[in-house]
């Protein structure tokens, strides 16, 4: 079973920050961000990055490209 969500949710936060759901088209921020903030060293860890991206712009069976939230 393919999980699916069609609405986005967005809620204005003031000052220019909006909470939203991801795109496809946040793969490569997302990753690059997740790689940084998850590494235990100084370096980006690689890995997340590559699973957070095959997490938006692959098929998954649990996980839709639509279910991280961004600011």
């Amino acid at each position: 079973m393919q999980v699916t969500h069609t609405a986005e949710i967005i809620r204005d936060l003031g000052d220019g920050l909006v909470l939203r759901r991801t795109t496809p088209a946040d793969a490569d921020a997302l990753a690059a961000f997740n790689s940084r903030l998850h590494s235990q060293r100084e370096e980006p860890d690689l890995r997340i990055g590559v699973w957070t991206r095959a997490l938006i712009a692959r098929p998954h069976p649990t996980f839709a490209p639509n279910d991280f939230t961004v600011v």
